[in-house]
């Protein structure tokens, strides 16, 4: 179930893993929660299933004053088919 919530936060904009914990957090704590670790380990599969691609973006590292490095994680096209199949399976298993 992660990797469909994670690839509909992933249809707004790139984001990189803590981004994905801020809008977990924010938006589902009340009744669902994610680790930082299910987050990175359901995104390093979902990157090697062909459903996101992850770039480094280059980013102000806020507590040293000058830019960085880090990987951003954007969904592809091809990922919103997954989401609505498996949208079908719950629907029709009801």
């Amino acid at each position: 179930m992660l990797k469909y919530i994670l690839l509909e936060f992933l249809k707004y904009r790139p984001m990189t893993g803590c981004d994905l914990k801020k809008w977990i957090d924010q938006s589902t704590a009340h009744f669902w929660h994610a680790y930082h670790s299910q987050i990175y380990t359901t995104l390093r599969k979902m990157e090697a299933d062909g459903l996101v691609q992850s770039a480094c973006q280059p980013i102000l590292a806020s507590s040293l004053g000058r830019p960085s490095a880090m990987p951003s994680i954007a969904a592809q096209a091809s990922s919103n088919d997954g989401v609505m199949a498996w949208l079908m399976v719950c629907v029709l298993k009801g």
